[in-house]
């Protein structure tokens, strides 16, 4: 890349082909690519590419590594997963889920223009899905079973994102800090990271940003989607500095006639200037602001979408951003020299080819692929080092000299995690089998959580699909039996663990 920006058509790490631009970011450029493998398959994916001027820099190149990290161990359905890291022409590369939408802040400033207020109910079940996705990482657990307290550090209207079927994604971890076995593994002491407006009163005097710095940041994003304006704001830094820091927040209620009794005290805690008056965590604070709401999660799901398609229809001639059909036109654009056989998949996980139109097998690459990535990082010790390559764990290691011979017997399992990993992949084909039985269920509802609870020497675990409409569902039910059948390794401890399971659909090649 000896071009300030890659060119449209050119490959990146050998088998992501840019297709359009995106963005330019803090610490790299954002662009729209797609992976291209074998016997046409096709993903789209965003590359994150480090921008020149930060290459030289040891505190860029540490925040981007990191940022990697951090990704490659988290595994929620509201937080775009990691597909690839590796480096071209000596810049990082970060692959990623791509979320086919808008930020939160694009899509306010369409309501803002139109004069329409956002309904109260879908205000708070987009606050309680990025709540949810904090209080994830909040929890996070070392590999040595110590809390690993990610903090965000950077929540705002920009960082979350809408996807068309109105599902909310909590991005950008560019700036999180975590604990570790050696302490908070954070930017330098005393500098201010994150976006004025939202940034909680103790981090602009250089106080360590907590849990509960992230509690404050989505609330005054809840206090954004009522009022539809960000508070504090002045176009002089200084004056937007000293009202975060001694002014009180507006109230909702000074812009809207519909908010209930007692929910400004609520919303108020959690944006009190003292970090030590929040709530203790924002599992409390989301508990609190569900009391608030009038329909439940499923009914405000199916809301939010039908708005979001509306919306994202008139949004970009409105607000001025290119529409959703220029990238669905920039991924479906044809180039000369396409790959022959280059994929991060390893052959061995590639299904067969299907004969009929709505391609599964896609979707089921990204189900095994998933659990790889998941159980690879589940009880690794952090002395080992890690590297993502192709959305799998790895240890590097010399090359292992190849086998003479075609018929020999399984590798055993070098480590407890690969051995949880084989049991998984050995149930594999039918939790295929269940998106293949259920294809119109899982064409609605195409995201699924498998928990799994494995008491200590035992071979079966108690699995939880979440959420609630799918575990209610027929697919629900053959996705629980069927994980339930899984033999686990007899583990000497009780383990606990998610796996996210996404159903991705597209046309099968010809």
């Amino acid at each position: 890349m000896q071009s300030s920006e890659p060119p449209e058509s050119s490959l990146i790490l050998g088998r992501y082909r840019v297709v359009h631009h995106l963005a330019q970011g803090g610490m790299g450029k954002v662009l729209l690519g797609r992976l291209e493998g074998v016997d046409g398959f096709k993903r789209p994916v965003v590359l994150k590419i480090m921008r020149p001027e930060m290459r030289v820099s040891e505190e860029g190149n540490r925040l981007f590594r990191r940022e990697a990290q951090i990704l490659s161990r988290m595994q929620h359905p509201s937080i775009p997963n990691i597909l690839d890291f590796g480096v071209e022409d000596g810049a990082y590369v970060m692959a990623l889920e791509y979320v086919h939408g808008y930020p939160v802040s694009r899509w306010l400033d369409y309501r803002h223009s139109i004069g329409k207020q956002v309904p109260l109910g879908i205000c708070l079940f987009i606050v309680r899905r990025v709540l949810d996705a904090l209080q994830y990482a909040h929890e996070f657990l070392n590999d040595d079973g110590t809390v690993g307290e990610i903090v965000h550090r950077d929540v705002a209207a920009d960082n979350v994102l809408l996807d068309r079927t109105g599902y909310v994604y909590l991005l950008d971890f560019g700036i999180a800090s975590m604990n570790g076995r050696t302490g908070r593994v954070s930017s330098a002491s005393g500098v201010f990271r994150g976006k004025l407006g939202y940034a909680a009163p103790e981090t602009l005097r250089g106080e360590a940003a907590s849990p509960r710095a992230d509690q404050y940041s989505a609330a005054i994003l809840l206090l954004e989607l009522l009022t539809l304006e960000t508070p504090f704001q002045s176009d002089v830094i200084g004056e937007t500095v000293q009202r975060m820091a001694h002014e009180p927040p507006p109230r909702p209620s000074q812009f809207r006639n519909d908010i209930p009794e007692g929910f400004e005290e609520v919303l108020m805690r959690a944006l009190e200037k003292d970090p030590g008056e929040r709530f203790a965590s924002v599992r409390e604070f989301s508990r609190e602001l569900r009391r608030f709401q009038s329909d439940d999660d499923d009914e405000l799901a199916e809301e939010l979408k039908r708005i979001v398609e509306r919306d994202f229809d008139l949004l970009p001639a409105t607000v001025n951003v290119e529409p959703l059909q220029v990238r669905e036109e920039a991924l479906a654009k044809e180039f000369r020299g396409a790959m022959r056989s280059v994929s991060s998949i390893p052959d061995a996980l590639l299904p067969g080819r299907r004969s009929n139109n709505t391609a599964l097998w896609g979707a089921l690459v990204l189900l095994i692929f998933a659990l790889t990535v998941a159980m690879g990082f589940l009880m690794r010790d952090r002395t080992e080092q890690v590297v993502v390559v192709g959305g799998s764990a790895k240890e590097r290691e010399p090359e292992r000299e190849a086998q003479s011979k075609s018929d020999v017997e399984p590798e055993p399992p070098r480590s407890p995690e690969e051995a949880l990993t084989r049991s998984i992949h050995a149930q594999g084909t039918a939790l295929e089998a269940c998106f293949m039985a259920h294809l119109e269920l899982a064409e609605k509802n195409p995201e699924a959580m498998l928990h799994f609870k494995v008491p200590a020497r035992a071979r079966k675990a108690n699995v939880e699909v979440q959420p609630k409409t799918i575990a209610a569902s027929p697919l629900g039910a053959c996705l629980q039996r069927a994980a339930e059948q899984i033999d686990f390794p007899e583990p000497e401890r009780a383990l606990s663990f998610r796996i996210p399971v996404r159903a991705r659909f597209a046309r099968a090649a010809d």
